[in-house]
Order: structure tokens, then sequence, then C-alpha cells
């Protein structure tokens, strides 16, 4: 998912009512209700129909990414002489979704964080300009969703930089939406670019599929009502997002005949 590195249920037609606690590892959807029982919800299914959408998160799900923002962070907290393992880095940057005005006090960095935004923004574009590649079987899983479906990228990264590497990545003529930071107000792990995302492709979240490397996307999935399916690497797996109906280690596990037979999830 993108680093901002600082950098309604109603809405959408459903409804949550409060419920109890269980331990499920897959939504239920009992013809009436779909019940996430680990989160203690249940929504209403009545407005359901057939798969009809696949979002994809972008860096780390589509784009390797990570690497070249790993670098980027690392190495301006190094100019404060500051080190940021790798293991911190995915844990507070990646999943928990830490930002720039929370991390550079807790650091003792004593940097605006909109100019330490901005510094680790060029490094990361310096980077991929040099290198840049896609994720395992991105393109074939884009391919497959784009042949049946309404595709769009869900990301916090700005247009001008996720454009472009779509573009480069040759993935931008298999998507039919770029839902990208400037499309909505509140970053993920807040709902509001899932719901964007609903609103482009005027569909009901229930009609859409999410596709996330990292809790904190798959947190934000949830929050618009989208059933989502956690894909995770190797900066991600150390946590395994309770939110999602499905867990994948590659998109070679993607199978979405399969998962569209059996919409909604649980079905």
């Amino acid at each position: 998912m993108a680093r901002e590195c600082g950098m309604m249920n109603d809405e959408c037609g459903m409804k949550r009512k409060g419920g109890g606690r269980g331990v499920a590892r897959s939504l239920a959807c009992g013809g009436m209700a779909l019940d996430d029982t680990r989160k203690g919800t249940v929504y209403d299914c009545s407005m359901a129909s057939a798969l009809r959408a696949v979002f994809f998160d972008f860096d780390g799900l589509l784009a390797d990414t990570e690497p070249a923002y790993y670098s980027a962070c690392s190495s301006v907290m190094a100019d404060w002489g500051v080190t940021v393992t790798r293991e911190e880095y995915a844990a507070r940057w990646i999943v928990r979704g830490t930002k720039a005005a929370e991390e550079l006090p807790r650091l003792g960095v004593k940097m605006d964080p909109d100019a330490w935004v901005a510094e680790v923004r060029a490094r990361f574009r310096a980077a991929i300009a040099r290198e840049l590649k896609a994720m395992p079987h991105a393109l074939e899983a884009l391919s497959a969703a784009k042949a049946r479906f309404t595709t769009a990228v869900v990301t916090n990264t700005p247009h001008r930089d996720v454009e472009s590497m779509l573009e480069r990545l040759g993935m931008a003529k298999l998507l039919d939406h770029v839902v990208a930071r400037e499309d909505y107000e509140r970053s993920k792990p807040e709902g509001d670019c899932y719901r964007a995302a609903c609103r482009s492709a005027r569909l009901e979240p229930l009609e859409c599929l999410a596709l996330e490397d990292a809790s904190r996307g798959v947190r934000a999935a949830s929050a618009a009502g989208v059933p989502v399916i956690a894909v995770l690497n190797e900066w991600t797996k150390s946590v395994v997002p309770p939110e999602a109906f499905l867990i994948l280690n590659g998109l070679n596990e993607l199978d979405l005949a399969r998962i569209a037979a059996n919409w909604p999830p649980g079905k």
C-alpha cells in the first residue's frame, strides 16, 4: 500500500448492527445478512448482487515499491542520526500507517513534517526512476480482472506518481479508474478512498472486491463495507489482518472465477 510517509456503510446502502465476537476466518452470508463474527458486525445484504469490480491497492500489491520507500525514508532519517530498521519501518510505516507528524517528534528529528515528506518523496522518485518492478503475477491478476470486471487502483499515492508508474509497468490500459490521494479526504486506514472508488464505479460496496497487502489498507476497505482479501508480502506478513475474509501469500493464489461464483463471500 502507498506510503504518505506522514506522507458509510450507509453511504453505499449497507447497515451495521452490533453483535457478538467470534473467530470465523471468512465472512458468512446467510441470504440476507453478511456477518463478520470477528468484528461483531452484521451487514444488510438485501442489495447485494454479483461481483462487478475489483479494486487493487498499488504499492506492495501491484508495484514492488517498498524497498524504494524504505531506502528514501531511512536515508532521510540517517541525515539526522536516526536509524530506522527494516523491521521497524514495516511495522510502523507500512502496517500501522504512522505519519511523519507522529514519528519525527518521537525520534527527535526537528524537521518540519511537510518538508520531511517532500524530501522522502524526492528520494523515492529518484529511486524508482532507476528501477521499477511489478510485483510477481500482478500483470496476470490485473488482466484476469479486466477481462471480466470493472477495475480500479485505490491508493494513497498522488496521481502524478501512480499514473507514471502504471504507464511504465504497462498496467494503465488494464484499469478503468485510478483513485489517488487527491480524490478523497482522509488516507488509509480510513475508508474514504474506497467510498470514492465505489462512487467512481457507480457500484455498491458488496458489488466490489478489494485487494490489499497490509493491515492499514485492509482496514480502509472494511471501513467502507467493501469485502477485502489480504495478499501478504515479505513486508506485511507479520500481521494477519482480521478484517480480511481471505488471506493469500501472493497474487498467483487469486482465483477470481471461484470468488465470483461464491459471491458475496461465504455464500
